[in-house]
């Protein structure tokens, strides 16, 4: 296990500067009491508060970079997405760590700099990753799509959803990122029919009823969005449709990929 170098580090400290290193494995610890496993409970029931403050607890005693993830996640899992990216930024430069697992620490970092909007960022962590198959991974292939949809890279974008999609094409999470790529891109028709082959799916067919005012079919988008929102949530979201239409790609992408 990898411990930090100074143990009485302040868990408010600024994680992008601290100095970390590697170290023999941390004895064995009963896993039932001990508060990084309650941290991981707490985090399995969702309690995100109680999680945050076992992992910070844990890491004033026993600081092993597992914690330092447990906290990460835990802010990932509260929308804190530069808190998250400042644990993992500094967890990747590890003393004695191998390529492939500081690439996967970069990897989240990227993920998070994504979920800001940042693609500058965001690219600059994915082009440091070494590791192609962890770019080849399911979360690698997302965190470059979103990234290079965020970036404009309309050809680049589409084309790695498609990749993910062939390989999994069962996977509905994938085929909306694709059908909402091709909104950003002015491309509504085409998000209408994989949108279509989603029936059953409500983000899915909520989003349908988002491509069909861009497609200029105001009044089917009415009636889809009256069924599943009520006419008050209806009329809300074909106002946000509406207001779509005049945006330049990146910024529909801001929105229609729920970034900040």
């Amino acid at each position: 296990m990898y411990r930090i170098l100074y143990k009485n580090l302040p868990i408010n400290l600024v994680f992008s500067v601290l100095i970390l290193s590697s170290c023999a494995q941390s004895p064995a610890f009963d896993k039932d009491v001990s508060l990084e496993s309650l941290g991981d409970k707490a985090y399995e029931r969702q309690d995100y508060e109680t999680a945050e403050t076992y992992f910070k607890q844990a890491l004033q005693s026993d600081p092993t970079i597992s914690a330092y993830e447990g906290l990460a996640q835990t802010y990932e899992a509260q929308n804190s997405w530069n808190k998250a990216i400042e644990i993992w930024a500094a967890i990747s430069k590890v003393d004695g760590l191998t390529i492939e697992q500081s690439d996967h620490f970069k990897l989240k970092a990227a993920k998070n700099y994504a979920r800001l909007g940042n693609s500058l960022d965001a690219r600059n962590y994915l082009n440091k990753i070494k590791t192609n198959s962890l770019l080849e991974t399911r979360e690698g292939r997302l965190v470059d799509g979103l990234t290079s949809v965020l970036e404009g890279q309309e050809t680049k974008a589409i084309n790695i959803f498609q990749k993910i999609l062939m390989q999994t094409p069962s996977d509905h999470s994938i085929k909306i990122n694709l059908a909402l790529t091709y909104l950003v891109f002015n491309k509504p028709d085409i998000a209408i029919t994989l949108f279509s082959e989603m029936p059953n799916n409500q983000v899915a067919k909520l989003n349908k009823s988002i491509a069909l005012v861009l497609n200029g079919q105001d009044e089917e988008a009415l009636k889809i969005a009256t069924a599943l929102q009520g006419e008050n949530g209806a009329n809300k979201t074909i106002r946000y449709a509406q207001d779509l239409k005049d945006m330049p790609p990146k910024s529909r992408a801001r929105h229609l990929f729920g970034v900040k």
